[in-house]
Parts: C-alpha cells; sequence; structure tokens
C-alpha cells in the first residue's frame, strides 16, 4: 500500500480550493498528465467522475465516487480502475480571511505485478505534485497573492 500525504497553506480561501478541486470537467486543462476528465454523474453532495492519465507514454483510467463536504472535504472512493485498493480525502481548512490549508491524503495500491512496477511510480509522481498543481491553477484562477 502507498500513501502520500500533502499539504500547503494557501493566500486563498477555503472554498476558492474547494472550488478548484471540485471542478473535476477541467482537470485536463491545467493537470499536464489529465489526458480526459469528466463527471459522469452529480448528486447534492456526491459526485462520480473519471479521469483519464497520459504520462510516459503509458495510458489508463480510473473512476471515483466523492462524498462531498462543501468548503471543507472531498472524500474519494474507487468505482474502477486499475487499482486493488484507492481511497483519498482532500481538507480544506480555513485559517484566516483569505487564507487555507489544502491537504490531500490518499493510499493506493495496484491490482497486478505489472501494473504495480509500471504505474506506482506515475501515480506517486502524479499525487505528489497535485497539491502544488492545485495551488498553481489558483494562482491563475483567481490571481497572485501575498499573505497578509
Amino acid at each position: 500500500m502507498h500513501t502520500i500525504n500533502r499539504s500547503l497553506i494557501l493566500p486563498y480561501s477555503a472554498s476558492e480550493m474547494y472550488g478548484l478541486v471540485d471542478d473535476i470537467d477541467q482537470y485536463y486543462t491545467f493537470l499536464p498528465w489529465c489526458e480526459h476528465s469528466a463527471v459522469l454523474d452529480r448528486k447534492e453532495a456526491q459526485v462520480t467522475a473519471r479521469i483519464g492519465i497520459s504520462y510516459k507514454g503509458l495510458q489508463t483510467a480510473f473512476t471515483t465516487r466523492n462524498q462531498l463536504i462543501v468548503d471543507q472535504e472531498v472524500i474519494m472512493e474507487l468505482v474502477e480502475g486499475p487499482f486493488e485498493h484507492f481511497s483519498g480525502l482532500w481538507f480544506f481548512q480555513s485559517l484566516d480571511v483569505g487564507v487555507c490549508k489544502v491537504s490531500l491524503d490518499m493510499q493506493f495500491s495496484l491490482s497486478s505485478r505489472l501494473a504495480n512496477r509500471t504505474l506506482t511510480p506515475i501515480y506517486k509522481y502524479i499525487t505528489g505534485t497535485l497539491v502544488e498543481s492545485f495551488a498553481k491553477q489558483a494562482k491563475y484562477r483567481y490571481g497572485e497573492r501575498q499573505f497578509r
């Protein structure tokens, strides 16, 4: 089982950062490894989405069902994909006006030796840089900000 824990304190509100993470249909526009992204179903507090990955010649896709607590959490669980196990939590903690801590905790294991050998380095890279990628997108979408 692989575990990833990343967090950043950013000069953006929890609501703004949650909005970026919840805007799944736009992932392919700013995540360089994301070939396609789509919301398959959206209900009041739940979204099912599919993400296609293309990185270093390898392509794969997976589907997650995400439980939503608006402006606070996105809890991800695997529906379909090359994983034996996949779960994740985005957590958005408001620290001050216009400042929040964004945390991402993920655990995954792949379903076969071949997938483990070929895909683990890719997933470690992607998950290891995901929070930073959303921070860059916040700067692009909301403008560069300084801490007060």
